[in-house]
């Protein structure tokens, strides 16, 4: 069984919500995947507007980690548990244009490391999945950008 439940992820209070309304429908949570991100400015790191900048780490860092301690509460009380971090090629290789987007998903990588580590020894494990890049969603967006590699049709 299957349910969503729609929260702005950077707000701890909404996606608290979110997640108490999913638990009340579905019961305790087995698992999270946490697929939530977007671009943020493109081009130059030096003319990108530094609210957007901020916004890409907010949203894509940030609020994985808060749906991330939100779940790891549950799971870690009943050791057992799995979370997954979509992230990106961009968190691993260069991406010039992209230097929001692109240190959120390296912080992201670096942060499902940190916390697969810290919470092995509780019965739960992390992952991070790099979907690959794919003309839809943020990529269909993006592929315009003469930086970017290939992206599969």
């Amino acid at each position: 069984m299957a349910a969503a439940a729609c929260a702005d992820i950077t707000d701890k209070q909404a996606a608290a919500a979110a997640v108490s309304e999913l638990r009340d429908r579905l019961g305790p949570a087995d698992i999270l995947i946490n697929n939530a991100g977007i671009s943020g400015p493109i081009g130059p790191a030096w003319e990108v507007a530094s609210a957007e900048w901020w916004r890409a780490i907010e949203v894509n860092l940030g609020g994985a980690f808060v749906l991330t301690q939100l779940a790891l509460t549950q799971m870690v009380a009943e050791g057992r548990g799995r979370i997954i971090n979509i992230t990106s090629y961009a968190g691993v290789y260069r991406w010039p244009l992209m230097s929001g987007y692109a240190a959120s998903k390296a912080a992201l990588v670096k942060l499902t490391e940190t916390l697969a580590e810290e919470t092995r020894p509780h019965g739960v494990s992390i992952f991070s999945v790099d979907p690959g890049l794919l003309r839809i969603g943020l990529g269909r967006d993006l592929s315009s950008i003469s930086s970017f590699p290939r992206l599969v049709p």
